[in-house]
């Protein structure tokens, strides 16, 4: 029999409350028997999660109760944890908070640029401004702009902006690390596996320098 490797993830649950039966029935408890089964047939088998620290729930949750949404997250990131293990569910090493978010935009949608800005209020307002993040713009091919007429010499708007104008825009902010994709043309999906792979093994590695067994 072959030899494989088998990485299973799982759906992150918000660190807003605990996890209830729905969210064991419908994703943990699938994933923990696949992963038992892959065990089972003697494949190396990794399996994954988190808690998503990032929700708007938190960040009203905090302020319902008076206390910082680091507070909620800290409280809530271990009841689940502890959830987990007391279910016989294991993750690799245990349930992780995220190290490195990314940012899905549809640039095709004529305010993406503003949901950018709120997505990092909002990041700022629960204390993980400072957070890396991966922009990755998508939909690339749906994506519209109105030219200039040749003889036109007001100043230009942003709905005059051409794709290649914004790439060049945002590859400029050294910054905020980001990509132009198409996921349904699958335009620039290998680059974005290899980029987003490179900043995993960074974070890995230097979390955990002495254990490089996935790479």
């Amino acid at each position: 029999m072959s030899f494989k490797r088998t990485l299973v993830t799982s759906a992150l649950p918000y660190a807003n409350g605990p996890v209830h039966i729905g969210h064991l029935a419908g994703v943990y408890v699938p994933s923990d028997i696949y992963a038992r089964y892959q065990r089972l047939r003697g494949n190396d088998v990794i399996s994954v999660c988190g808690s998503d620290e990032h929700g708007v729930p938190i960040t009203i949750k905090a302020r319902n109760e008076g206390i910082t949404p680091q507070q909620v997250v800290d409280r809530y990131h271990e009841i689940i944890k502890n959830a987990f293990a007391g279910l016989g569910i294991e993750f690799l090493r245990h349930v992780e908070r995220c190290r490195l978010l990314i940012h899905v935009v549809d640039i095709s949608h004529p305010q993406f640029e503003e949901q950018i800005d709120v997505v990092k209020q909002t990041l700022q307002d629960i204390g993980a401004g400072e957070k890396p993040v991966y922009l990755v713009f998508n939909k690339i091919d749906a994506y519209t702009y109105t030219p200039k007429e040749e003889d036109d010499l007001t100043p230009a708007t942003k709905e005059n902006r051409s794709l290649d104008d914004l790439r060049q825009s945002w590859f400029a902010k050294q910054n905020t690390p980001c990509i132009f994709i198409s996921a349904a043309e699958r335009t620039n999906i290998e680059k974005f596996r290899t980029d987003l792979y490179g900043m995993v093994r960074e974070i890995h590695c230097g979390r955990y320098p002495f254990n490089n067994f996935l790479y």
